[in-house]
């Protein structure tokens, strides 16, 4: 969670700290450094609302998982 909080004091236009506290958090990463993340509410047993996605203002623009 504290990478998480890292990334969003660099994207303080868009994110509040006690928002990403609530809620299901993912995290992509690379050679153990988060380089970005997204939170998620259950709406019901199959679906999630997409609350917040970020990813490190350096790393935009950037393919940071390869496809499935």
């Amino acid at each position: 969670m504290q990478a998480c909080i890292e990334i969003a004091k660099g994207l303080p236009e868009w994110f509040i700290e006690r928002d990403l506290r609530k809620e299901e958090t993912y995290l992509t990463a690379e050679n153990g450094n988060v380089l970005g993340s997204i939170t998620v509410k259950p709406t019901n047993e199959k679906a999630l609302e997409i609350l917040w996605m970020a990813v490190k203002r350096e790393h935009r623009r950037k393919i940071l998982a390869p496809p499935s």
